[in-house]
């Protein structure tokens, strides 16, 4: 055999190698077990709805249950559900620092004259501490059902919250509004992707007028596509 070949060998045999070790490194990536927590503001109607987000997630691309957690409600102003989630503890000890991906759920729904609401104060002091804390933050304005309507209309004028449940009921297509519906994610599924197209309108909107929270907008489509990207990386024939 000619010096040539052997050197021919080596190559094809590193090369195989590389290969092998590229191919083992994305199978080892892919079978991590990526662990996701969210808090909630809302009783009823985030995990309601991010609740069978998970089932699905589990159902359709064999992802342990472990993987995904709703923490345990106890508050309904921002401030409140991020010590939810700093609150969450494991029966073996594990805290809300043991997941990859940490969320809070907040609405930053404005003090009302007829009661409810929370102030200002109080949503600019959960995102700060979020930031510090690196937990990231699906917020929506005024409520979390501008994600809902986003998924049938783009609404950039000011709404408040019982404007935004009005426009909902009034939709031919849902009937009655119900906050707690327990199918309102395979009801909204097929539209998802037109609701992440318009919240990110209304996200590039606020950032052209350089304001730094609008109303209406809603940052849940990021946690909705994290959730999507890992579905897809676990169930490649995934379609949305």
């Amino acid at each position: 055999m000619s010096k040539r070949q052997g050197g021919g060998d080596k190559l094809f045999n590193k090369r195989k190698t590389q290969k092998q070790e590229d191919l083992d490194r994305k199978l080892a990536e892919r079978n991590k077990l990526v662990r996701i927590i969210i808090a909630c503001e809302g009783t009823k109607t985030e995990p309601l709805y991010f609740q069978k987000f998970f089932d699905h997630l589990i159902e359709d691309s064999g992802i342990s249950a472990k993987s995904f957690v709703i923490a345990k409600h106890g508050h309904t102003d921002p401030v409140g559900v991020l010590k939810d989630l700093k609150n969450y503890k494991e029966e073996h000890g594990g805290t809300y620092k043991n997941f990859d991906h940490k969320w809070i759920v907040i609405d930053r729904d404005e003090e009302r004259t007829n009661g409810g609401g929370h102030t200002l104060e109080n949503y600019n002091e959960a995102i700060s501490q979020a930031k510090k804390l690196n937990i990231d933050v699906a917020y929506s304005n005024p409520s979390f059902e501008i994600w809902y309507l986003l998924h049938f209309q783009y609404q950039s004028a000011y709404i408040d919250r019982d404007a935004v449940n009005k426009k909902l009921e009034t939709l031919k297509t849902l009937k009655k509004y119900d906050k707690a519906d327990e199918n309102m994610y395979e009801f909204l599924l097929n539209k998802q992707d037109v609701a992440i197209k318009n919240a990110k309108k209304l996200v590039k909107q606020c950032e052209r007028e350089k304001k730094e929270l609008c109303n209406p907008s809603t940052t849940v489509y990021k946690l909705v596509e994290l959730l999507r990207d890992y579905q897809k990386k676990n169930h490649k024939n995934t379609k949305f």
